[in-house]
């Protein structure tokens, strides 16, 4: 049996299973969108990483609004990773828009994305609390 660790339980399950998981921690709270960083692992796709994020870009660009801001390289727990960075218009809220950081990266075969979102009003005064996140962000 495999086991599953997060902050405060433990969870078995089987082999044979695979562990498809996602955190999400929550910002303070405001009216229209609060902040909050999404992890999630998942299966490495079969295809190169380059060609995934390429479509998931082509993905995303279907949201209201979209717009890429830019997209390459940086490190995630000291390993390379890509990131891609965008906006887009949040549904029945005409005129507010969510800023998005996805940072990717694969280790063991697993994909893992770290999805860091606030209002694009909001986004300036986090983002020194999702770069620290993203810094302290470990391998085990």
């Amino acid at each position: 049996m495999r086991k599953l660790q997060a902050n405060d339980f433990e969870l078995g399950f089987l082999d044979g299973w695979r562990d498809d998981s996602q955190v999400v921690l929550i910002g303070p709270e405001r009216p229209v969108f609060t902040p909050n960083v999404q992890v999630h692992r998942e299966t490495l796709p079969d295809l190169p990483l380059a060609e995934f994020l390429q479509a998931q870009r082509l993905e995303l660009a279907s949201l209201a609004g979209f717009k890429l801001l830019g997209h390459g390289e940086r490190r995630l727990g000291g390993e390379p990773a890509n990131f891609h960075a965008y906006e887009w218009e949040l549904p029945n809220q005409p005129g507010e828009r969510i800023h998005q950081l996805q940072v990717v990266a694969i280790r063991n075969n697993t994909l893992f994305t770290i999805t860091l979102s606030a209002l694009v009003r909001d986004w300036d005064g986090f983002e020194p609390a999702f770069e620290m996140t993203l810094a302290g962000f470990a391998w085990r």
